[in-house]
């Protein structure tokens, strides 16, 4: 057998322990991100007196909503104490 057919042969059974890493490596962050210039809040309904805040996160499941409902309170004596829980 030649040395360069041997060679071949050396490097065909090494591929697999090069490429398998390769193939399970995650190629993504592991948060759900939009990117640029996409408003989490775009299709978002939401209930009279409150709003729509931005709020990024790193989810493990989904859904992964990447805002918050928070209530619009412009009272300072009633202030707002975090954002509102809603039935959905």
């Amino acid at each position: 057998m030649s040395r360069t057919i041997q060679r071949l042969i050396e490097l065909t059974v090494g591929l697999p322990l090069i490429a398998a890493p390769l193939l399970l490596t995650a190629t993504g962050p592991a948060y759900a991100d939009p990117g640029p210039g996409v408003d989490p809040c775009a299709t978002v309904v939401v209930p009279e007196g409150f709003t729509c805040l931005p709020e990024p996160k790193q989810c493990i499941t989904t859904p992964c909503p990447q805002y918050t409902i928070v209530p619009l309170t412009t009272n300072p004596a009633n202030p707002p104490t975090g954002p509102a829980v809603l039935p959905r």
